[in-house]
């Protein structure tokens, strides 16, 4: 058997192999990164290089492996922001030596998963929170000038308006606490 065909029987089996399994490895690793080292001063950089390993059911693309690497390692990047953005709010007045614990680990990923689930606002939100203060403000005023049927007529309008908008935004907030 030449090379050429070695080689055709190793792809046959890789691919023999991805079949029976079903399941699809993505190994991501940042390639910056290198290995912590001891010995470190205190004002360089420590950087820890992290290799995960993930299984995917079924087949997974060459685009779909990419795109899955690409979101985990900007998760890691957020991670790691938000990592550094509790030790210094924890870090006691007057240190200089960052120190990263298990605790502050767990307070960034608890924060970095509550600022993801926010809820974003609808354009729906927008225009409650304009509209509700307002006609609230406009019905206050137009209730000094109920001296003609007109006045009386616009005042129940905007009345009705500022009561409905604001009722609105009100259970609105109330279904979005309550998910």
């Amino acid at each position: 058997m030449n090379q050429e065909d070695a080689s055709a029987v190793g792809e046959a089996q890789a691919v023999t192999s991805r079949e029976k399994s079903k399941t699809d490895s993505i190994a991501v690793k940042d390639p910056a990164s290198e290995p912590a080292t001891a010995g470190r001063s205190v004002n360089e950089k420590c950087t820890h290089s992290v290799h995960v390993q993930i299984e995917i059911e079924g087949y997974a693309s060459e685009a779909a492996r990419d795109n899955v690497t690409k979101h985990i390692q900007r998760y890691a990047k957020e991670l790691a922001d938000k990592i550094r953005e509790v030790e210094r709010g924890d870090r006691v007045a007057g240190a200089d030596n960052p120190e990263v614990t298990a605790s502050t680990v767990i307070k960034a990923s608890e924060r970095l998963t509550r600022q993801r689930e926010t809820v974003r606002s609808s354009p729906l939100d927008l225009i409650l929170s304009i509209v509700s203060p307002i006609s609230s403000g406009a019905a206050g005023i137009l209730g000094s000038y109920l001296s003609t049927p007109l006045n009386i007529g616009v005042f129940g309008a905007v009345a009705a308006i500022a009561v409905i908008s604001t009722t609105a935004l009100v259970l609105k907030k109330v279904g979005d606490r309550n998910g």
